[in-house]
């Protein structure tokens, strides 16, 4: 059995095992990135193959931001430009968020995680 990984590279034959139904690697990716994983295997004489894709997020520690003067919990579109738009998203408790839409083609990006506003320091 071999397991092959494309990183966008082509693939590589990166682990090989004989005789054994159990195969391991250890995969560490340094950036986003979407991963082709393929495994072969010669089972009774015939050669079996299966592709899999995976999108893989490295995410970053999130920007600190002020939320913008004016701007209120949900869609605020821009009055000088109706076509954009900025989002004010409540969630404390999140410690990531990615936007997802058609703007996106619906996947993760890296460049649509969202800003965290600072903490306001209680006055009492």
């Amino acid at each position: 059995m071999k397991l092959w990984l494309d990183d966008g590279n082509g693939f590589n034959n990166v682990a090989t095992v004989n005789g054994n139904k159990t195969l391991q690697y250890q995969y560490k990716p340094s950036s986003t990135l979407n991963l082709k994983i393929k495994v072969t295997a010669n089972i009774n004489g015939q050669t079996l193959e299966t592709t899999k894709n995976h999108a893989i997020i490295v995410k970053k520690p999130s920007p600190v931001a002020p939320v913008p003067f004016g701007m209120k919990n949900g869609i605020n579109y821009l009055a000088g430009d109706p076509t954009k738009a900025i989002l004010v998203l409540l969630a404390p408790e999140k410690d990531f968020v990615f936007l997802v839409g058609d703007m996106t083609d619906w996947q993760i990006k890296p460049e649509y995680q969202m800003k965290k506003s600072p903490m306001e320091k209680n006055s009492g």
